[in-house]
């Protein structure tokens, strides 16, 4: 393994702080909803959440890219520590730098994947010479992640105007 942190040790932080990323914008828009800047002495409350709201949202995509660019290293040297990500290099456990799965081989389950790295299940010895990887920096991404994407950027756009609308009155 490269020296430092893993990708898959990196990941976990960030996913941490991107859930409460969105429980702070879920809050931030009840608030909203509410109409809670109509309430005396709510203003603190609100500025309150949306910092928690920037900082998390700004934490978790430092703490993605940093990660990201090192899975990007990682398959580079033909090994991955993250879950469910490239398929075609050797799945080594972010901890302990075992090879759990051999490239190629289908993702493993989470029982398999707790039970090879319980006993102490190394592929090392037996893998061949490691994949040439496809493009490291590639990010597939599901409809679903193209649907928030879209949604996100429809409601900042509409925000937006709504200030623009505000200001002209």
């Amino acid at each position: 393994m490269i020296p430092g942190r893993s990708a898959g040790v990196l990941a976990r932080p960030a996913a941490e702080i991107a859930r409460l990323a969105i429980g702070s914008i879920v809050v931030l828009l009840i608030l909203t909803v509410v109409g809670i800047h109509r309430y005396p002495g709510s203003e603190l409350v609100f500025f309150v959440v949306l910092g928690v709201v920037g900082t998390s949202v700004l934490g978790a995509g430092t703490l993605h890219y940093v990660a990201f660019y090192r899975a990007a290293d990682e398959v580079r040297h033909g090994y991955t520590t993250l879950e469910r990500s490239y398929q075609e290099v050797e799945k080594l456990d972010p901890v302990s730098g075992r090879t759990i799965r051999a490239a190629g081989e289908p993702y493993l389950d989470q029982k398999t994947r707790a039970d090879r790295i319980a006993t102490g299940f190394d592929l090392s010895a037996h893998s061949p010479a490691a994949a040439v990887p496809s493009d490291p920096y590639r990010q597939y991404r599901s409809r679903w992640q193209w649907t928030l994407l879209g949604v996100g950027v429809a409601a900042s756009i509409l925000a937006f105007l709504f200030r623009l609308s505000e200001g002209t009155r």
